[in-house]
């Protein structure tokens, strides 16, 4: 079936293998940090950790989001008191990230090395992606707003632009 769109270049099976569960664990630990960084205290900083580790376990790019994070969190809350915080978010997301491959067993190192190894590979070499009626090597970096408008349309693109800028806005100015 042609639809003269991007959406026929899909890989289903992608769907059924790690970027749900690298996505999931991001979108959750996005939305523990917003909390963290709004709040402050342990338990987000440990939610949000966790999730971090969760996302990573399955997808080594879900360890931006902890940047991303980490940056929401001194952005608003800069003392000593912070900074051991995302000590305690850092370290449980390593603990986390090592206990999903607990029960690999002996083989969890190599299981852990493979799957590093294999998402540095990957990124270095990058995937084939329909872009602006071509096909790249590695997407342009306007590609994935591209993708947007043309799944969404312009109105609900700029609606969701929209949000993100009072988003922003609104954790300046509770």
């Amino acid at each position: 079936m042609e639809t003269g769109t991007h959406l026929e270049m899909v890989r289903l099976e992608r769907l059924a293998f790690l970027d749900v569960f690298a996505a999931t664990g991001m979108v959750a630990a996005l939305v523990a940090g917003w909390w963290w960084a709004r709040r402050g205290g342990w338990l987000p900083a440990l939610v949000t950790g966790a999730c971090v580790g969760l996302g990573v376990a399955s997808k080594l790019p879900a360890a931006s989001i902890g940047l991303v994070v980490a940056g929401a969190v001194l952005a608003h809350r800069r003392g000593w008191r912070e900074v051991a915080e995302l000590g305690v978010a850092g370290a449980t997301s390593v603990a986390v990230f090592a206990l999903s491959y607990l029960p690999y067993g002996r083989a969890a190192p190599d299981a852990v090395r493979y799957m590093l190894e294999h998402q540095l590979e990957h990124a270095a070499g990058g995937h084939l992606v329909y872009a602006g009626g071509s096909v790249h090597a590695k997407p342009p970096w306007w590609v994935f707003l591209a993708y947007q408008v043309e799944a969404d349309g312009r109105v609900l693109t700029a609606a969701t632009a929209a949000a993100v800028v009072a988003a922003l806005v609104l954790v300046r100015n509770p």
